[in-house]
């Protein structure tokens, strides 16, 4: 299998919030609107006053058979009466198409690579870059709602 992929946004922020978890949740649910959500991990601890968060998730949409474009969240939050989210977000898109020994598969994967590749990074790149700025935009939003 050939695997193409290429990071196209990253950012990280820190926000300032007591409510660490809520916040947390409501990224998530903000960014199901824009994708399939696989969460990786999910953890909340609270150890008297002090509560911690750690939350990766990955937001994706599938573009075609062999081609998606997936955000990948990292959400770590500390709060023991002042509290902070520092959140890092990638955006990336990923081809894979298969290998395989035979003449038609051959046919396949050289027409995608000469005719559809490159129709197909210059839309998901501009789709990444786009999807970043609304991302930057409602993580703002929701740092607002929890000030």
């Amino acid at each position: 299998m050939t695997q193409i992929s290429e990071t196209v946004f990253s950012k990280d922020m820190v926000i300032e919030t007591k409510a660490i978890y809520p916040l947390s949740l409501d990224i998530m649910d903000n960014m199901d609107r824009f994708g399939n959500i696989i969460e990786k991990i999910h953890e909340f601890d609270t150890n008297g006053p002090r509560k911690t968060v750690h939350i990766t998730f990955d937001m994706e949409e599938v573009i075609d058979d062999h081609a998606s474009i997936i955000f990948s969240f990292l959400i770590n939050g500390d709060s023991n009466g002042t509290g902070f989210l520092d959140i890092k977000v990638d955006g990336s898109f990923f081809i894979d198409t298969p290998q395989r020994k035979t003449l038609a598969s051959s046919a396949f994967n050289a027409y995608y690579a000469e005719h559809i590749f490159p129709m197909l990074e210059k839309n998901m790149t501009k789709k990444i870059e786009n999807m970043g700025k609304f991302i930057e935009k409602k993580l703002k939003k929701l740092s607002l709602k929890y000030a």
